[in-house]
């Protein structure tokens, strides 16, 4: 069982305030946006939620106030219940 919460609620802590629009709001579009296009596909959907909410966590335009280690994205991905495999592709994308 994956829970998209626990990573939801790390992303809103870690993203509330971020001031560039790359914030917790804008995780939020994204996933909106993506199950929008999985509409109908067979896809796995926890994947692309947790990209989803990620997907900012470390990248470099983001402030280092604001931003995530790699490790510690993949550690907060497999207190959420993700397995290695999908935590690589959830780091690939």
């Amino acid at each position: 069982m994956r829970n998209l919460d626990f990573i939801r609620k790390y992303t809103k802590k870690k993203l509330e305030t971020e001031p560039t629009g790359h914030d917790y709001l804008h995780a939020l579009r994204v996933n909106n946006n993506a199950m929008n296009l999985a509409e109908g596909l067979d896809v796995n959907k926890n994947i692309i939620t947790a990209c989803c909410y990620v997907h900012d966590l470390i990248d470099e335009k983001l402030d280092p106030v604001f931003k995530s280690s790699e490790k510690v994205v993949k550690d907060t991905l497999r207190l959420a219940g993700f397995i290695e495999s999908e935590i690589e592709l959830i780091m690939d994308i």
